[in-house]
């Protein structure tokens, strides 16, 4: 895909089309990055960064189900 540079002020940019944003969840702003004579743009990280790290570190007995947490799910919708 090739995309003209347009003049903003004393800066130059380019349109990115609202389909390819979409496709790489990027809203609102981006992490740019010269990388071997290219420009990378990346989403910027959201509040969900170290999920994951957080989710490993939690002990053993945090993750255990409790009798609530069985009795909805066996929950029977059909009934």
């Amino acid at each position: 895909m090739r995309a003209p540079l347009r003049r903003f002020g004393n800066s130059q940019g380019i349109i990115i089309p609202k389909g390819v944003l979409s496709l790489l969840r990027i809203s609102g702003e981006v992490e740019m990055e010269v990388v071997d004579q290219h420009i990378e743009l990346r989403p910027v990280a959201g509040r969900r960064v170290g999920w994951a790290e957080a989710f490993e570190a939690l002990p053993p007995e945090a993750l255990a189900m409790t009798e609530e947490d069985e009795a909805f799910l066996s929950f029977d919708l059909s009934e």
